[in-house]
């Protein structure tokens, strides 16, 4: 039986955090797999869905002859619920008027997921192969390792901004909650750094997506809540990352 998005796996291993139980992401997403298992339970015959950023056509489906029916769906159907699940399945296998106007209700209701899809399509200079270190690569292994159910995340390296005479502090990464994208300063993608520096900086950042900032004394807001700092510390190499970060500002600063 297929559970609703946000609850966890009882099958996930000790060595998994399990962070998507501390906290939901803002969208409350279908991990993928989950998603089109569940979509395929409810679907007759052979059948290949696949997910897409492509938010002018978002759902197509083509019968192929002698072969399974290709569905493409945009990313946006992650965010669906028990019935509009079901109204998806109706749509493809026989469209009516009732399933079009559940899942027009439901578009309408994740237009904020559409518009973020969109400015993702749109981030052409997104780049996460460096000279040293594939981005991509280390934000699959530390979501891997820890558990992290963060569907739809995006990773590159940040523009290089020119420094002030004044600087005091350097920005190793930024999470952009609206378009799910992290941001890694380009002077760690550096043989110099050490791998697990910078799966650290993407874990911080990814924490971010799990632990949004809380309201804090007066009108400031508490960016790093108790949450955040406790799971913060589970990092496997938290003590030597941090040294790291210390005496690498040491260096760049003085």
């Amino acid at each position: 039986m297929s559970r609703p998005p946000g609850q966890p796996n009882p099958a996930s291993g000790p060595a998994q955090l399990g962070l998507f139980d501390a906290a939901a992401p803002a969208a409350n997403l279908w991990p993928e797999a989950e998603f089109i298992a569940a979509l395929a339970a409810l679907l007759p015959g052979p059948h290949l869905i696949r997910l897409t950023d492509n938010r002018s056509s978002l759902i197509t489906v083509k019968p192929q002859k002698n072969g399974p029916l290709v569905v493409r769906l945009q990313r946006v159907f992650l965010a669906s619920d028990q019935a509009t699940l079901k109204a998806l399945a109706r749509f493809i296998v026989r469209p009516d008027r009732r399933c079009r106007a559940a899942l027009d209700t439901f578009l309408s209701s994740r237009r904020d997921l559409l518009d973020a899809c969109a400015r993702e399509g749109r981030e052409d200079s997104l780049k996460a192969r460096g000279r040293h270190y594939n981005l991509n690569a280390l934000l699959k292994k530390v979501k891997a390792e820890y558990g992290l159910r963060l569907p739809g995340v995006r990773i590159g390296w940040a523009r290089l901004s020119p420094a002030g005479r004044n600087r005091r502090s350097i920005k190793f990464g930024s999470w952009y909650s609206k378009s799910r994208t992290v941001r890694v300063h380009p002077a760690l993608d550096d043989p110099s750094v050490p791998e697990f520096f910078v799966e650290y900086i993407i874990y911080h950042e990814l924490l971010h997506a799990l632990f949004p900032p809380e309201p804090g004394s007066g009108s400031r807001r508490l960016v790093h809540p108790p949450e955040f700092t406790r799971f913060e510390r589970k990092f496997k190499m938290y003590r030597e990352a941090r040294a790291f970060e210390r005496e690498y500002v040491r260096l760049r600063l003085k």
